[in-house]
């Protein structure tokens, strides 16, 4: 699918791709929002399709992805999270296009990925992946038994794997200068700021070399000395 339709509109398919390609600003708000709706409403209408031609005798749960009853919800919450992760991941790696050394099929890498997260994960939580691909079964049968999960983990994993890649590892050059703009600006205020904590210091060492005691003792006898010691001198 990503081979068929990733000319026309990057081929996303899943929500979760689609919120981290809005927040390292790659589309548009207003793009993102038709896109998720877009993504939902392929997913019911998928599943439709599968309920009218599935015989009721083999049709099962319709491939409602749920979390293993020996699991809890953080158990499955975070398992979604980390198959995401390296999906997303692969994603901007792959589909990057300020890199020369990607000459492999980006489809074929990002099918590898699903597959590796699916072989991982099935057995635990559906291995879904996708918000969208759990949202179509769940409308068509009813059954949002821990529905959450395959929303917020997805999300959540897909935006730090894009986030990390955008801004970590391998960031564009406006960046890499907003970034080197923003260190140098801290590093030479605190320099400032040591500089002028270091005179103050002095600044005080000084004052309290002044104000000792003994000292301020001498200063004051040599300074006002007693009329009778003035006239036996003369």
């Amino acid at each position: 699918m990503v081979q068929c339709f990733g000319h026309i509109s990057g081929g996303h398919i899943n929500p979760a791709v689609t919120i981290a390609m809005l927040c390292t600003r790659k589309i548009s708000l207003a793009k993102s929002i038709f896109y998720v709706i877009a993504q939902c409403l392929g997913a019911i209408v998928g599943a439709g399709l599968l309920y009218l031609v599935t015989p009721p005798n083999v049709a099962g749960n319709l491939g409602i992805t749920t979390v293993d009853g020996h699991l809890s919800a953080g158990h499955g919450l975070l398992i979604e999270l980390i198959i995401t992760f390296q999906l997303v991941f692969t994603i901007f790696a792959t589909c990057d296009s300020k890199r020369k050394d990607v000459t492999g099929s980006v489809a074929l890498a990002i099918g590898f990925s699903v597959t590796i997260g699916h072989l991982f994960a099935i057995n635990y939580t559906g291995a879904s992946m996708n918000p969208a691909r759990s949202f179509g079964p769940a409308v068509i049968k009813g059954k949002w038994d821990n529905h959450w999960i395959y929303w917020i983990g997805p999300i959540i994993g897909a935006v730090i794997a894009g986030g990390l890649y955008e801004y970590v590892y391998c960031p564009d050059n406006e960046i890499k200068q907003r970034f080197k703009e923003v260190f140098s600006k801290t590093t030479q205020q605190s320099k400032r700021k040591y500089e002028e904590v270091e005179e103050s210091r002095g600044q005080v060492e000084t004052d309290g070399l002044i104000m000792k005691p003994g000292i301020v003792q001498v200063i004051e006898k040599t300074k006002v000395k007693d009329p009778n010691e003035v006239l036996s001198s003369v």
